[in-house]
């Protein structure tokens, strides 16, 4: 009887680096300590309000703006990110921060 090490099926393939790295707590421990939130510039303010439009957890957002998204997903006890009615606020009438980012884009509207 030959003693062999019993192989498994990912014996076969070659082992991946990951492809995201967890975030250390030290960071995250380090930033609440501080009350005061660092200046954003416009390309970071968009950025918040377009994760903001991509996620799903606030409701469809096709044919209203962000800030009637924000006080729906509000009025219906779904926590929406107070920085991101803040960001809204802040800007006023620039339409780059009132639409989604799917009215910007004209991305769902028919093509005659």
């Amino acid at each position: 009887m030959v003693n062999r090490k019993q192989r498994r099926i990912t014996d076969e393939f070659k082992q991946r680096k990951p492809l995201f790295k967890k975030k250390s707590n030290a960071k995250k421990e380090k930033s609440s300590s501080h009350d005061v939130q660092p200046s954003t510039s416009k390309v970071d303010e968009l950025k918040i309000l377009t994760e903001f439009d991509v996620n799903w957890k606030y409701g469809p957002m096709c044919g209203i703006t962000r800030l009637e998204r924000w006080e729906r997903a509000s009025k219906f006890s779904l926590d929406p990110p107070l920085d991101v009615k803040n960001i809204i606020l802040k800007h006023g009438t620039d339409t780059s921060f009132n639409t989604s980012l799917w009215d910007q884009n004209n991305l769902l509207k028919p093509v005659i």
